[in-house]
């Protein structure tokens, strides 16, 4: 494509690439959850993306490269959310801050958390799937073992990283529940349920005192 600028010169419309693979993962993500993972095709991609399957061989190689590209953009985005979830607290209220976001507590995050579970399926059978889902496993465990630590420093390191554990487990349980029994997504039930698991796994919180 091309545009005109000042005396009537032609030059290329500059295309930001790596935008358009954002826009095309995307697209990837809202073919999967209206189409599911055994009807998604390249041209359903294409077509909520906005153009020819050509278009998307230019930006991916294989169906496979795509899906994987839509799951690092998912990661990045869930990332992103949890990062500034963090940072707006401190201690136990960082910790639950992070895990509710990897729950499908609004209608962006159920829509997230149904092509969760599509992945889950396809990494079963799909080496390279499995493989992005071990690096986002391995992040999130590391994200959670040093917000426990944080939250409760008189942990020890081994039991921090296995209360981490429990707890990713835990919201893996909670999110599948939420899905498959949507009358038990409500946030604030979620949210009760977490809470109740952060203090038997790091014990009540200590007690504070003013300085006099």
């Amino acid at each position: 494509m091309i545009c005109l600028l000042g005396y009537g010169a032609l030059v290329p419309k500059l295309v930001d690439h790596e935008q358009r693979r954002r826009e095309i993962a995307e697209a990837t993500w809202r073919a999967i959850d209206e189409c599911g993972a055994d009807g998604v095709t390249m041209r359903a991609i294409a077509e909520r993306a906005g153009c020819t399957t050509g278009r998307l061989n230019h930006y991916f190689r294989s169906q496979d490269d795509l899906l994987i590209a839509a799951l690092q953009h998912a990661y990045r985005n869930t990332a992103a959310r949890m990062t500034r979830a963090a940072e707006q607290h401190t201690g136990r209220d960082a910790l639950l801050a992070v895990l509710l976001e990897a729950l499908p507590v609004d209608d962006t995050r159920r829509g997230e958390y149904r092509v969760w579970l599509t992945f889950w399926g396809q990494a079963m059978t799909n080496g390279a799937l499995q493989a992005e889902h071990q690096r986002r496993y391995d992040a999130w465990h590391q994200l959670l073992t040093r917000l426990v630590r944080t939250a409760a420093p008189h942990i020890p390191a081994k039991r921090a990283a296995n209360v981490a554990e429990s707890l990713a487990a835990l919201a893996d349980g909670l999110g599948v529940q939420a899905i498959m029994h949507p009358a038990s997504a409500r946030p604030q039930h979620l949210r009760r349920l977490l809470e109740l698991s952060i203090t038997q796994l790091l014990g009540d919180a200590p007690a504070t005192t003013d300085a006099a």
